[in-house]
């Protein structure tokens, strides 16, 4: 159990750097959207350092598993709150903005399978 929640915890992190990273720099599709939706630069900035945080927390987590379960709650709260913008602005229902509405539901998903895996995997 222990070898999937490191493979989980990985993956997480790595999704949470390709989040995260175009966040801080104020690059690409997701800032050109999030700022036509009034979001300020430095709040961007700061959703997408708190997601790489999160990302160096799973990965520093796997010594010591509590702190891979902090961060998957964290990054659950921040893709909860992703879900709720898109829904928000009625992006699942949007054909042109549909694709990238479920990447942040999607990942949810496994955030929460990786949350599972990693308390099964810490005896809890």
């Amino acid at each position: 159990m222990y070898i999937a929640a490191v493979v989980c915890s990985v993956v997480l992190a790595l999704a949470a750097v390709g989040s995260g990273l175009p966040k801080v720099q104020l690059r690409g599709q997701v800032w050109s959207r999030l700022r036509g939706r009034g979001f300020s630069a430095r709040t961007v900035r700061i959703v997408g350092v708190v997601e790489l945080v999160i990302a160096v927390l799973l990965v520093a987590g796997l010594l010591f598993l509590p702190v891979t379960i902090f961060a998957c709650v964290a990054f659950g709260v921040v893709l909860i709150w992703a879900v709720g913008q898109h829904v928000t602005y009625g992006d699942y229902g949007n054909p042109d903005s549909q694709k990238e509405a479920f990447i942040p539901l999607g990942t949810l998903g496994f955030t929460v399978l990786t949350l599972v895996i990693v308390i099964a995997a810490s005896g809890g």
